[in-house]
């Protein structure tokens, strides 16, 4: 990826951030329950939210792949920072990018989609499970085992 493709890469990812803010809030339900859940980050003292599969089950289809697009993106535009200077992908003990990138290689949206309704479908108990969680055992993982 070029500096001018990071770039837009960025500014794309910047405008889906701003256009999430800017929505209107989820009914009061369903906000009670988003801000409940939160871990502490692993830098700082910093508060960062976790995303559930309740989350999931509560958001619309754009709202979704809109999730999915952010994720994919972080990941891109953190390869292509680590690529930068010419170095290979850290090692998973310092990052798990090249891992996640891995695992999603070749993967289309609409299958990770697809396999997070059916997640919630056939497993209705576990809506506090994190979205990361499922989409690491359920694509990640089985990739990397390969």
């Amino acid at each position: 990826m070029h500096d001018k493709t990071l770039r837009f890469a960025i500014g794309v990812f910047s405008l889906l951030l701003l256009s999430i803010f800017l929505a209107p809030a989820p009914m009061a339900p369903a906000q009670d329950f988003a801000y409940r859940r939160e871990v502490p980050a692993m830098t700082g003292q910093a508060v960062v939210p976790l995303v559930t599969m309740g989350h999931w089950k509560e958001s619309k289809p754009n709202e979704r792949y809109a999730f999915l697009v952010g994720l994919v993106t972080m990941l891109e535009i953190e390869k292509e920072w680590q690529l930068k200077s010419g170095k290979k992908l850290m090692p998973m003990k310092q990052s798990l990018t090249g891992s996640w990138v891995r695992g999603f290689e070749d993967l289309p949206l609409k299958e990770m989609y697809d396999g997070l309704n059916r997640y919630v479908v056939e497993h209705p108990g576990d809506l506090e499970r994190p979205v990361a969680e499922v989409l690491w055992f359920s694509f990640v993982q089985p990739k990397l085992a390969k």
